[in-house]
């Protein structure tokens, strides 16, 4: 086994983080809205395409609670039965759904 190299272990992470970079770039001038939510730890994070399809200011406040109280009522409970599917399959949420903003535009 190779014992460490601490030159290419940093120039792994500056390309790391240079690619990162240019992702949110690139996903920040669309009106693409990206999520992950980690289901054991209930962590999410939001692109801030996400926030502004939400009506929300990407401060940092991503979270599955705070997306499911935008949830149209009519249709939490299918959306939520949805998930539950999907999380016991470990496939994707495969759903439509319709948000309701803070000022109570319909979306």
């Amino acid at each position: 086994m190779n014992a460490p190299n601490p030159a290419e272990d940093h120039l792994t992470r500056e390309l790391l983080l240079e690619n990162e970079a240019r992702l949110h770039l690139h996903l920040d001038g669309t009106n693409v809205g990206l999520f992950e939510w980690d289901v054991a730890t209930n962590k999410s994070r939001w692109s801030t395409g996400f926030y502004r399809m939400h009506g929300l200011e990407p401060n940092g406040t991503a979270s599955y609670e705070v997306w499911r109280s935008q949830l149209h009522p009519d249709d939490q409970d299918r959306v939520e039965a949805d998930i539950k599917r999907a999380v016991e399959k470990t496939d994707t949420v495969k759903t439509d759904y319709r948000i309701v903003h803070p000022d109570g535009e319909l979306r």
